[in-house]
């Protein structure tokens, strides 16, 4: 990935680096890399799960996009806490019980599942880290659109998404996402089928 020429541009007038080689200093945008964590969530989840699997996924590491985290991923000794902005972004997009699963799985992508601990919590639970002040990392909006939220059934050709394509604050187009096959809604046997077959050699 060429450095100077990809991506959205920080408030120190570079690129918003996600991941970086630090043997070829080649680097990994957060958009690209969100975008292609949505696809393998999706790719690998369970077909009644994967519109949760492609949100996790694109929200996951939306806590990048701080400042902070842009001086450390450029050689600053500092920590910056990033995944739990992506759980915030998602509660207030998603409805329950929805967000919730994927709070859980995003909050918990580097350290593990937390504990959902209570409202006032100030420790390393759910609650607690949501609780904290995280700086302002708004800037994933220009350039990542999190899904809508989508329920089987599904049909053929439904608009379930849209892509957007920015440079900067500019806005190139957009291209519809359409569904490529029928999705039957899952029923109470197809849940117990997939378990059981979890269980059965």
């Amino acid at each position: 990935m060429n450095y100077e020429n990809t991506g959205g541009y920080s408030n120190m007038g570079e690129i918003y680096i996600a991941h970086r080689n630090e043997y070829t200093n080649e680097v990994q945008t957060v958009r690209e890399h969100c975008e292609n964590t949505a696809n393998l969530c999706k790719e690998y989840a369970i077909p009644e799960m994967e519109d949760l699997a492609y949100a996790a996924g694109k929200a996951h590491d939306i806590g990048k996009y701080q400042e902070g985290f842009q001086r450390r991923i450029r050689g600053e000794n500092i920590r910056v806490e990033h995944s739990t902005c992506g759980a915030i972004a998602v509660g207030e997009k998603y409805p329950k019980p929805m967000n919730l699963m994927i709070q859980y799985c995003i909050a918990g992508h580097h350290t593990g599942i937390p504990n959902g601990g209570f409202g006032n919590d100030e420790d390393n639970s759910l609650k607690g880290r949501m609780n904290r002040t995280f700086e302002d990392y708004d800037a994933y909006k220009q350039e990542l659109e999190l899904p809508e939220s989508v329920e089987a059934p599904v049909a053929s050709g439904d608009v379930i998404g849209r892509a957007v394509y920015k440079l900067g604050d500019r806005e190139l187009g957009t291209v519809d996402i359409l569904c490529s096959e029928d999705i039957a809604a899952a029923v109470y046997k197809d849940y117990f089928m997939e378990s059981l077959q979890m269980y059965l050699p």
